[in-house]
């Protein structure tokens, strides 16, 4: 098992029609594995999952950044949800386990890869 840190971010459009969406960042060595997610983690159910899309980030400060700012070339709220540690339980090629211990993120959770499509799913 390895440690490590998590973000959970939540994006709140200013001057756009995109719909909100949060992201979650954990700390990678040198960069950040980033999930965007379009249904609230903070109220998914056990068993509930949802498709998200996986990035790669380069910019550490993300693990600390809040406030309005320009994203892809569109003003958006960005807000910190929860942070702390997570302990990364299974890394494979389709994808994750982990246990989020933050004060809101909590449980064991699954990311899975199949055909291109990642799923984020609460699985305890």
């Amino acid at each position: 098992m390895k440690r490590s840190v998590f973000v959970l971010h939540r994006h709140m459009p200013i001057d756009h029609e995109m719909r909100p969406h949060w992201d979650i960042r954990i700390k990678a060595n040198s960069h950040l594995e980033e999930w965007n997610i379009y249904e609230d983690p903070l109220k998914m159910e056990k068993g509930q999952s949802t498709k998200v899309r996986h990035k790669i980030c380069r910019e550490m400060e993300w693990l600390t950044a809040e406030g309005k700012m320009k994203v892809d070339g569109f003003w958006t709220d960005v807000s910190i949800l929860d942070k702390g540690p997570v302990l990364i339980a299974l890394k494979g090629v389709n994808g994750f386990l982990f246990d989020f211990r933050g004060e809101h993120l909590k449980g064991t959770w699954i990311l899975a890869q199949e055909d291109g499509t990642w799923t984020f799913m609460h699985a305890a």
